[in-house]
C-alpha cells in the first residue's frame, strides 16, 4: 500500500490528481499502522488514533499535524465539500505520511498492518 503511494506520489509530476490518490492511500496505511500498534483501537475514529499515537509518542507533533490535514482533506472530499481534489501547494512534503508507516512499523506494511512486502 506504500509502494502505491509512492509511485503515485512520484508520478504526481505529470498528473496532479494523482497526488491526492496518494495521500489518501498513505492514510489508509497510517491508520493500518496505528491500529496495529495502538491495543485498544478498536472502531475509534482516526482523528482519535492520531490523538492517542501522539499521546504514545508513536507520532511526533509535526506528524499529527501532518496527519490531521491530510484526515480533513480525506472528510472534504468524501463529502464533496472540495471540487478540486488537488492537494495544497504546501503540501510539497507529502512524502513524510509514506515514510512514518514505515518506521512505525519497523520496514514495509501490508493491507493487514503486518510488516512485509505485499
Amino acid at each position: 500500500m506504500l509502494h502505491t503511494s509512492r509511485e503515485l506520489l512520484r508520478h504526481s509530476c505529470f498528473c496532479h490528481e494523482f497526488s491526492t490518490v496518494a495521500l489518501l492511500h498513505a492514510l489508509i496505511a497510517m491508520e493500518i499502522v496505528l491500529r496495529a500498534k495502538i491495543s485498544d483501537s478498536g472502531t475509534k475514529p482516526l482523528h482519535a488514533l492520531i490523538k492517542q499515537g501522539r499521546e504514545s509518542g508513536l507520532l511526533t507533533e509535526r506528524q499529527t499535524e501532518f496527519l490531521h490535514e491530510g484526515r480533513k482533506l480525506r472528510n472534504r472530499i468524501a463529502h464533496g465539500q472540495r471540487a478540486r481534489s488537488v492537494m495544497p501547494p504546501h503540501w510539497g512534503d507529502a512524502h513524510h505520511v509514506l515514510h512514518l508507516g514505515q518506521r512505525g512499523m519497523g520496514g514495509q506494511v501490508d493491507a493487514t498492518g503486518r510488516n512485509g512486502h505485499r
